[in-house]
């Protein structure tokens, strides 16, 4: 996920404005593990990854790993499903 959130093309915002592939690719695996039957979904950061997870998960405090579990897990689930995906 850290390499598609600072792709040149997204970094750049060149046309056509790519946005949101992180978060989707974060909610989409929070689908998938809640359809899996798995309850926790961890992960660690990177120096410039933190502040993505910080604000996907609205965590100030997130520091090296996170893990995704019981409301924030379907919160998650939730915002996936409510994503627009526009066909190519």
């Amino acid at each position: 996920m850290d390499f598609l959130s600072v792709h040149p093309s997204i970094a750049a915002q060149q046309e056509p404005r790519i946005r949101a592939v992180g978060t989707g690719i974060l909610c989409g695996l929070c689908e998938l593990a809640g359809q899996s039957g798995i309850t926790t979904v961890w992960g660690e950061t990177t120096a410039t990854s933190v502040g993505f997870y910080r604000r996907a998960l609205s965590n100030s405090a997130l520091l090296d790993c996170f893990t995704i579990t019981g409301l924030l897990l379907d919160q998650c689930r939730r915002q996936f499903h409510d994503m627009e995906i526009l066909p190519s």
